[in-house]
């Protein structure tokens, strides 16, 4: 497993834990079945998936 899949499976988990109250049971079947990390459904199973990230940076001089 390479890291962007084990980030990718991280934030997944997490987004899992948040929101098991607010969408329907198909949608949570799904996620499971993307989160089953021995499931053929798999996030670390899959090799297109890409972790991109973006971050605002602010600088500021003397006036």
């Amino acid at each position: 497993m390479s890291s962007a899949d084990a980030c990718i499976a991280l934030h997944l988990r997490r987004l899992r834990g948040s929101v098991a109250e607010a969408p329907a049971d198909d949608d949570l079947t799904a996620l499971d079945q993307l989160l089953d990390a021995t499931g053929l459904h798999s996030v670390l199973r899959r090799d297109e998936l890409m972790v991109r990230t973006e971050r605002a940076v602010r600088a500021a001089g003397r006036a």
